[in-house]
């Protein structure tokens, strides 16, 4: 746990540095999923809920707890989903020649979306919603500080690689979790 803390806190206070520990450390999808992905993709999720009993309020509304843990559960599992996605769509924009479950492409997306996973916590609190704005832009920044790093592009290239990379993704997304929430509705009209 003092590792991933570590992590997080380098990745956002001091990302050009982190990106060249990141860029020559040795690791495995699997240390990369089970030590950093599927502990930072359970920020929203435990957010959402904390809202929830909290405030009463949020994403799943005055739904009862049984529903708002399992939503929650599932908006879990489609993180991780995401994640991979994404990181299939930035290999493809980045590492155009490597195959598309590449590992570069899984640490970039997980260590520069940091921010969009961690916003969840102040956005409990009322009006500080806002805060997922300041950390989408954040978010592309450190992609494409990222890209920079991994790949040596310039500064051109890697902004340009960031951006298609982010949209194409958030496009793909957005999608998907379209589908999701059609998901969501009908198992919540089920249950009910």
């Amino acid at each position: 746990m003092n590792r991933f803390l570590l992590r997080v806190k380098n990745i956002l206070v001091r990302p050009r540095e982190e990106w060249k520990v990141i860029q020559e450390e040795r690791t495995t999808y699997r240390k990369l999923v089970n030590g950093y992905v599927a502990i930072i993709a359970m920020v929203p999720p435990l957010s959402a809920v904390a809202e929830r009993l909290t405030f009463g309020r949020g994403i799943a509304g005055s739904s009862p707890l049984g529903q708002v843990l399992v939503l929650n559960a599932l908006w879990y599992f489609m993180i991780i989903v995401n994640m991979v996605i994404t990181s299939a769509v930035i290999t493809a924009v980045v590492f155009s020649k490597e195959p598309w479950f590449s590992l570069r492409g899984l640490q970039l997306a997980s260590f520069s979306f940091t921010p969009l996973f961690l916003v969840g916590i102040p956005a409990i609190l009322p009006r500080l919603n806002w805060l997922f704005y300041p950390s989408i832009v954040y978010s592309i920044y450190l992609l494409y500080l990222g890209i920079r790093t991994m790949t040596g592009a310039g500064q051109v290239k890697a902004v340009a690689r960031a951006a298609v990379s982010f949209f194409a993704a958030v496009l793909i997304i957005g999608t998907l979790s379209g589908l999701e929430y059609v998901l969501e509705s009908f198992l919540v009209t089920k249950v009910q």
